[in-house]
């Protein structure tokens, strides 16, 4: 099962790259009316366990996402698209927890997020910011330590790929919210 999942993740990245630099073959660029934030998407992080995350989830927010168009409705449709993918291509890779419910269950079973892994998506760049500092310093005592002292060895265990952010980026971010 999970040889499948990162197979198709492959698959797709392999015809996301052959598109790019192809812009001649996109017919019209379409900005969708909303933000790429989990609160404009699905109303906010604590409605991410709702998201079915398996092979055919995907597939139709794939569809949703081919088949856009701004005058038709099924806006709700694309809104719930855009975050099934965030969830199945960003936070898939980017957290083990997340990464191991998604491939274990890709092609049969319910594969959503747990509650208790919320926390991980929300403070993904908090964490990527303390493990830099760790590794940099040898010391967990960056400016958001207190966020995350309890769980130190917690966020080596389960973040997969770090974010390389500036401590000013790491302010953007969390202004911006999930």
């Amino acid at each position: 099962m999970a040889a499948s999942f990162h197979a198709a993740l492959l698959l797709l990245f392999f015809l996301l790259s052959a598109v790019a630099g192809r812009d001649h073959h996109l017919v019209v660029e379409k900005r969708l009316p909303f933000r790429n934030t989990y609160r404009d998407l699905i109303g906010g992080l604590e409605n991410i366990p709702g998201l079915p995350l398996r092979r055919a989830a995907s597939l139709r927010a794939i569809g949703a996402l081919s088949s856009y168009d701004a005058g038709a409705t099924g806006e709700e449709a694309m809104r719930r698209g855009v975050a099934t993918l965030s969830m199945v291509l960003t936070q898939a890779l980017r957290l083990r927890p997340v990464g191991e419910t998604v491939s274990s269950r890709w092609e049969s079973g319910e594969a959503r997020v747990a509650a208790e892994h919320l926390p991980y998506i929300e403070h993904w760049y908090t964490m990527s910011f303390e493990v830099l500092w760790w590794r940099r310093t040898g010391r967990w005592d960056s400016p958001f330590t207190e966020l995350l002292r309890r769980r130190a060895g917690e966020a080596l265990a389960v973040v997969r790929v770090i974010a390389n952010k500036s401590f000013v980026q790491l302010l953007r971010a969390h202004s911006h919210g999930a």
